[in-house]
């Protein structure tokens, strides 16, 4: 039985905007949905970071412009700020045993797996059998990410890519996917 989705495409195609949009679904049902989503950060219409979001209305750094070499946390241009990325994401974690419900992962990409602890509450959530995800992923491209890639080979696991021409539709998708009985 597939039950986790992950949604996948290149930056910007409105992968974050299904995953909100189907939140406002779930919620409007009173389906229990734990997880977080990551936003942009833009200052004069260019981009310089990145927050982390929780659904509860949490809001952290995830990442920002650095002209410095010196940060531990790099991604490209970005230093990542894994301190407090941990203390807004690991939280969402703490599902009750056997309580089920919907997990949000957006994203699972560089910059969130630089943290060790949220690469190993993302492969518990993955084998929990009580749990399902709906995440993010990014696109195949340049240097292969070892969990990345085995979370898309994963048999409970169904891959969509999101473009221009289907991302409205998917929201209705994915969300009839999710509360399937």
């Amino acid at each position: 039985m597939k039950r986790h989705i992950l949604l996948t495409g290149p930056p910007g195609i409105g992968k974050t905007t299904v995953v909100k949009k189907v939140c406002n679904l779930l919620n409007a049902r009173n389906v229990s949905v734990k997880g977080f989503f990551t936003e942009e950060i833009r200052n004069s219409g260019k981009r310089i970071g990145f927050d982390i979001v929780t659904l509860d209305g949490q809001r952290g750094v995830l990442a920002r412009l650095s002209q410095t070499e010196s940060s531990r946390y790099r991604v490209g241009q970005y230093a990542v700020s894994v301190q407090s990325f941990e203390t807004y994401a690991l939280p969402v974690f703490l599902i009750q045993p056997n309580s089920g419900g919907i997990l949000v992962l957006d994203e699972i990409g560089r910059m969130e797996l630089l943290s060790e602890k949220f690469t190993q509450e993302v492969q518990k959530a993955f084998s929990n059998p009580v749990i399902t995800i709906l995440a993010t992923i990014p696109i195949p491209k340049g240097r292969p990410i070892p969990l990345i890639d085995s979370l898309r080979k994963r048999p409970d696991t169904v891959l969509l890519e999101v473009d221009r021409n289907n991302r409205d539709g998917l929201v209705d998708q994915v969300f009839d996917m999710l509360t399937k009985t």
